[in-house]
């Protein structure tokens, strides 16, 4: 008797447990979101990036001296890692909209999402 009651105890906790974990997951808010502004914002003061994470997708996460941003697949060109991008003197890093994704240590982290652009808004 004493080892169905500790089988059935520990099929229910075994229960409970797989159900509060599964609620813990699906509550959370999804990570990899990329949202974009109605319209670009200022410019991202710095004179070149260094790629250093690059998506299937085609996206980059690419680092400056003050952070990091994600860049979008241009048309016609395409990034690599370690790849140094020089910004034009006409042109500027210009904040579009935000990512937020999972860092490797498990952190949630927010980049903007950024396009050379025109320094002048039109």
């Amino acid at each position: 008797m004493k080892k169905v009651l500790i089988f059935l105890f520990g099929l229910v906790s075994g229960v409970l447990l797989t159900v509060m974990v599964s609620f813990i997951v699906h509550r959370n808010p999804p990570v990899n979101d990329i949202k974009l502004f109605d319209e670009p914002k200022e410019c991202i003061k710095t004179s070149g990036l260094m790629v250093f994470q690059v998506f299937e997708s085609g996206e980059a996460l690419a680092a400056y001296l003050l952070g990091a941003v994600l860049l979008l697949p241009e048309e016609g060109a395409a990034y690599y890692d370690a790849q140094i991008i020089k910004i034009p003197e006409d042109k500027c890093l210009r904040h579009i909209g935000t990512y937020r994704y999972e860092a490797e240590d498990g952190s949630i982290r927010t980049v903007p999402v950024a396009r050379i652009m025109s320094k002048f808004k039109l």
